[in-house]
Order: C-alpha cells, then structure tokens, then sequence
C-alpha cells in the first residue's frame, strides 16, 4: 500500500523518491496526516520534527512519537477533520513526553487551516532547524 511503498523509499535511503512518494496531495490529502502519524508510530526516532495539520491518529501511540518535535494546526470550523481530533492527538503526544506547538485557527474550515499553517512565519525555519534524518531503525537495512 501506499504507506508500505513510503517506508520502504526511506528505509532505502531514497528519500527523495519517498517524499514526493508520501507528500503527493494527489494521493495524501484524505489521509495524509493520519500516515504521518503511522509513520512516526511504527518508526520511533527516524523523524525528529513533524507537522500535522488537520488531522487524527492513534493517541494510544503517542508514546512511540515522543522523539519528534511536533507542530499540530486545526481549523476551529473544520468539517472535515474535527478540531477536536488534532487536539486529542497534541494532548496525547504531551502527556506521552513530546515536545508540541499546538495551533487552532479561530473561524478556519480544513481549508483554510493548511493555508493559515503554510503562511506561519516561522513554518519553513521550524522544519528545517529541528528536521534531521536519522536513517531506518536500529535492526533494519
């Protein structure tokens, strides 16, 4: 599956391949953040910053996402992604030991909430500055 073919990308050291793989919002946008969180779950400490916007995990696995800084943004009248499930998740990830920056957009729908976080001053600078791969899991090739 889609996910399965990403991991695979970065497990290689493709990652190139594996980002335009993974970030097509073609082929993410319905679920995109729910496999970013995935990723970070099944793969703890490859990733040492991630961004969520709009989206929902498995709040049962955040202890398994602690070693990445996060950024969490919802739109406060999204319809599409409750801003409640971005919220539920950035709780989990704090109460798990994770360092979080969570942002809801008053007034934003889903739309607007990607919009908002594209246009924080700082976006691109956080990513950068805290991004650092750290190659495939200790036991994987």
């Amino acid at each position: 599956d889609h996910y399965n073919v990403g991991v695979a990308m970065i497990n290689r050291g493709d990652l190139e391949s594996a980002m335009n793989h993974l970030q097509s919002p073609l082929k993410l946008a319905p679920k995109g953040d729910h496999i970013l969180y995935a990723m970070a779950a099944a793969n703890p400490g490859m990733f040492t910053a991630a961004i969520a916007i709009s989206g929902d995990g498995d709040e049962e696995k955040a202890g398994k996402m602690v070693k990445a800084g996060w950024r969490i943004f919802a739109g406060e009248r999204d319809h599409i992604v409750a801003p409640g499930k971005s919220a539920k998740m950035a709780r989990a990830l704090e109460q798990a030991g994770a360092n979080v920056r969570f942002t809801i957009y008053p007034g934003a729908d889903h739309t607007e909430s990607w919009l908002r976080a594209f246009e924080e001053p700082d976006y691109c600078a956080w990513i950068f500055s805290s991004a650092e791969y750290r190659g495939p899991p200790k036991g994987r090739k």
